[in-house]
């Protein structure tokens, strides 16, 4: 039933709003009452005396230095001329951004990539306006969504572990017309380390370990797992250390490529960041002849195939493992072309 005009009640399910940037004396809004009220007070209150109320019912912040993140519940009490009474409870939100937020990104994220949300407390506004304020750099890396908070990778040519491992970003929201104090939020660059290269010898031993593929990730925000996309090649990795390994029953001596290119992606806090290794097998001038011999073998180029086979490693590793590499692209140039 609706009161009349006459009857003294406050108003059923209100509720007001207040910034944390707000100041003592700062206004934030009158209580609705129907009938003649001459008097209000606050009878109940969680909030520790933060909140005033004038004999209008005018509501108004007396400690502005309590202020903070949360919802506070205030019985009100109305009174009119004839001491008749009505009290209801009366919610007051103050919003803030959420402390300690920090967000990761892989710096092979794609633009309009999701970052993360930024969290208020509490969520219970109508209209937000978020906004970066600083932090963000020239180049505009990251991007906001005004009404929902969620960033975004704007400018992904610039993400680069070695070159900005951390962006500290000024973020500001405006809730229902109140204006939060800014946040500063971290969001943490990571990824697998590009250019990564690692030499094993043909007579490494199965389950022998070749190297660790190395990953940039700020350890104490969480954990990672590496894996190889590509299965078809000889070694394994496991997941939580990206310790390279052979794979079980397999001999290098009985493989024919020098060089693998191995895909490999490593997940972080849910997001994902690719890049490719490289694996060169070093073999010795026996298994390079026994290669050339089977690489020839039933070629009519007689004369080209005792080329192949006339063949001195030069005395350096580095070297011999580019020596072998020109001479086996030969061979595969010689069976491409053979009549």
């Amino acid at each position: 039933m609706t009161p009349s005009q006459n009857q003294l009640e406050i108003q059923k399910d209100q509720y007001f709003v207040v910034a944390n940037t707000a100041t003592k004396k700062s206004r934030i809004g009158q209580v609705k009452t129907t009938g003649n009220p001459t008097s209000y007070e606050i009878v109940e209150d969680n909030s520790n005396g933060t909140f005033e109320i004038d004999k209008d019912g005018n509501l108004a912040v007396k400690k502005a230095d309590g202020l903070e993140g949360q919802k506070y519940t205030l019985r009100i009490k109305a009174e009119d001329n004839q001491k008749n009474s009505s009290d209801e409870c009366i919610d007051i939100y103050c919003y803030s951004i959420e402390k300690g937020q920090n967000f990761t990104v892989p710096e092979t994220a794609d633009n309009q990539e999701l970052v993360g949300k930024i969290i208020i407390s509490p969520d219970k506004g109508k209209v937000k306006k978020f906004e970066i304020k600083g932090g963000n750099d020239d180049k505009g890396v990251f991007y906001i969504q005004p009404d929902t908070g969620q960033i975004y990778v704007s400018q992904n040519q610039f993400l680069d572990y070695n070159t900005k491992s951390i962006y500290e970003i000024d973020v500001s929201v405006n809730v229902d017309g109140c204006q939060c104090k800014d946040e500063l939020i971290k969001i943490m660059v990571w990824g697998i380390v590009a250019n990564q290269e690692y030499n094993v010898k043909e007579t490494t031993k199965s389950r022998e370990s070749v190297g660790n593929v190395i990953v940039n990730a700020p350890g104490s925000h969480g954990f990672y797992d590496i894996n190889f996309l590509d299965k078809n090649t000889p070694f394994d990795i496991e997941l939580r250390t990206g310790s390279i390994k052979l794979k079980p029953n397999v001999s290098l001596n009985r493989q024919k490529k020098l060089r693998y290119k191995i895909e490999t992606e490593a997940t972080y806090n849910s997001q994902k960041s690719r890049r490719e290794i490289y694996i060169n097998i070093i073999f010795d001038k026996r298994m390079f002849d026994e290669l050339a011999r089977e690489a020839t073998m039933n070629n009519p180029l007689k004369k080209t195939k005792e080329q192949l086979l006339d063949f001195t490693v030069p005395n350096t590793t580095e070297s011999a493992q580019g020596a072998i590499e020109k001479r086996l692209g030969q061979i595969a140039e010689i069976l491409k072309n053979r009549p």
